[in-house]
């Protein structure tokens, strides 16, 4: 208050030299480019320009510190707003990651699911791959069956069409004997495994004697090694009773050139090699 006088200050107290003149220490304020001695100081403390100057500078004072309190509230409220602005930030930021995590919870799940379809699905393939590997060995052992079957077919046409020649001709008294496979025989024939082999029985006529050949491609007896051995074989028939006995009836052999007829094509005359004979009665 204007009107209320101070007897002291603070820095009245502080010492200087009696001789010294000095400025008040308000000198900024109304105690301007004052000089004061020791002796005059207490007068100049009493006296309303300093009172006045004292009082100006206390309500400065008390100002400021307003001042500095309201810009320290401000201070803190911007930093409460900017701590409050964090905050909210802070919780956007802590729902993202919360739905991040969930999200990555859900990827997690949906990876997992796939591994396990993926599995699935290569268990199937791998079961689809074996299937078709089994189809093709299937269908290629089914093919080479065909093939062998086709052949088989062939083959079985070939022996049925020998056969009707043989059923023509087996009542006529003639054979013909196409032997097959005759390094073969002849091996096993050296070797002594299968010394000779038959031919399919045939007939001098319908009711007639029942006969086949037996060769020895190895030759027999004294021309063992040398020959070819070719017998006449009489089988028991279904006739028999009605024939005459001992069977005494002229037989021809003949071994027949295929070779030039196969290279000349029919247009040279074959050597063929034919022996007649009389069965022995006795033999």
């Amino acid at each position: 208050r204007m009107n209320e006088t101070f007897s002291k200050c603070n820095s009245i107290d502080e010492p200087f030299d009696v001789s010294d003149k000095r400025s008040c220490p308000l000198g900024i304020y109304d105690c301007r480019d004052i000089q004061i001695n020791k002796n005059s100081l207490l007068e100049h403390y009493l006296s309303e320009q300093h009172q006045r100057s004292l009082v100006r500078r206390t309500q400065q004072f008390i100002e400021s510190t307003n001042d500095d309190s309201t810009k320290t509230n401000i201070d803190n409220d911007k930093e409460n707003t900017s701590i409050q602005s964090i905050y909210e930030k802070l919780s956007i930021v802590t729902q993202n990651i919360e739905t991040t995590y969930d999200t990555l919870d859900q990827l997690s799940s949906d990876v997992h699911r796939c591994n396990n379809q993926n599995c699935i699905l290569a268990s199937e393939l791998k079961d689809m791959k074996d299937a078709y590997t089994l189809g093709n060995a299937h269908i290629s052992a089914s093919s080479l069956n065909q093939s062998v079957l086709k052949h088989d077919m062939i083959d079985l046409k070939e022996q049925i069409n020998i056969e009707n020649e043989r059923m023509h001709d087996e009542y006529n008294g003639m054979m013909v004997w196409k032997i097959t496979d005759i390094h073969e025989k002849r091996t096993d024939a050296q070797s002594e495994r299968k010394t000779s082999v038959y031919s399919y029985p045939f007939y001098t006529s319908k009711c007639g004697y029942k006969l086949c050949l037996r060769l020895y491609l190895n030759g027999d007896g004294a021309a063992r090694d040398t020959h070819l051995s070719l017998f006449l074989v009489i089988l028991r028939g279904e006739y028999d009773a009605l024939l005459e006995w001992p069977f005494s009836y002229r037989v021809s052999f003949c071994l027949c050139d295929q070779r030039t007829m196969i290279e000349t094509n029919g247009t040279t005359e074959p050597k063929h090699i034919i022996e007649s004979f009389r069965p022995d009665p006795n033999s």
